[in-house]
């Protein structure tokens, strides 16, 4: 092993300048590409994920638009309180989302911090929108379009303050870019439960 280090050591020491200047080229556009691949990639996981976003809420806003031009239906689902989600139906995140809080410190390596902390965003981002169905649910319906508005305005607010972020530069700014989406989301997602248990027990 020793053996194998020095002849290498030797090859490295004999090099001349024409045969470094060209390493150090090689390792730069190696290094840029790498880059521009990952600032690629990210970024559209996040124009994915608004997009994703967008359509249900426009799925929301169709179903608002259905009721508010079928007044028969209206009555119907005024008087049952119809839902839009089943009763007790609330996908179990908190596990998987405590789970990433706990092991994310723990990981030293960028790509996978990058990953998890994108994963931790997804779920977030999935509560909330459980949350901003279940206050829409219990919204009359002249207050219903004022939270799509909201709504799509912060969903709009928060891209643009992540993707910021992202485009900064840096390996880490992913990792960054993702841990303030995961921050805005959370003080929505408490907003948005205060209102609901507000409504409850009003």
């Amino acid at each position: 092993m020793d053996e194998i280090i020095k002849n290498i050591w030797l090859n490295l020491t004999n090099l001349n300048g024409t045969q470094w200047l060209l390493i150090i080229s090689i390792s730069c556009v190696l290094s840029y590409g790498l880059f521009r691949f990952f600032n690629w990639h990210f970024k559209s996981r996040f124009e994915a994920q608004s997009q994703l976003i967008d359509l249900k809420e426009k799925q929301i806003e169709y179903y608002a638009w259905q009721v508010k031009s079928n007044p028969k239906r209206e009555k119907i689902i005024v008087e049952k309180s119809n839902p839009i989600l089943p009763d007790n139906w609330v996908p179990f995140l908190e596990q998987p989302k405590n789970f990433l809080l706990e092991e994310l410190p723990n990981v030293m390596q960028q790509q996978p911090m990058n990953k998890m902390s994108a994963d931790l965003c997804f779920i977030s981002d999935g509560e909330l929108l459980v949350s901003y169905v279940k206050l829409y649910e219990l919204l009359p319906e002249k207050e219903k379009e004022k939270l799509l508005n909201e709504q799509t305005k912060f969903i709009s607010d928060r891209f643009t303050k992540t993707i910021e972020i992202h485009e900064g530069g840096g390996t880490i700014s992913p990792y960054l870019a993702n841990m303030e989406f995961y921050r805005i989301t959370e003080t929505r997602l408490k907003e948005l439960n205060n209102r609901i248990e507000n409504k409850i027990k009003a």
